[in-house]
């Protein structure tokens, strides 16, 4: 969120200083390359989104009380199905909408 906020900063001071047609040029180019940023970082949240779908799908065919493991940091912390299943899914919520707020403002900026 705070690229985008950057951008959009960024817009409002380029439009005030702004005279010549070079620096008109240089901010624009500027411009396209923090919008291909925060593509690229959608892009990143929709794939992790992807997996984290993949792997609930996988865990909601196994018994509740089964342990899987989770990577957290650098640490592997040790789950049930049970206890997972839910933070998973909240997590891929919340990383839904985040892409979606990003791809919203991407399109503004277009």
């Amino acid at each position: 969120m705070s690229e985008v906020r950057e951008v959009l900063v960024g817009i409002a001071k380029m439009s005030t200083s702004a005279n010549e047609p070079q620096e008109i040029v240089e901010n624009f180019q500027k411009l396209r390359e923090q919008q291909q940023d925060i593509a690229n970082e959608i892009n990143k949240v929709d794939e992790e989104t992807r997996e984290h779908k993949r792997v609930i799908e996988l865990l909601e065919k196994m018994p509740e009380d089964k342990r899987c493991y989770r990577v957290v940091g650098d640490t592997l912390v040790e789950y049930h199905v049970k206890d997972i299943l839910p933070e998973l899914s909240d997590n891929v919520k919340s990383v839904r909408v985040n892409s979606i707020i990003f791809s919203h403002q991407i399109f503004r900026l277009e």
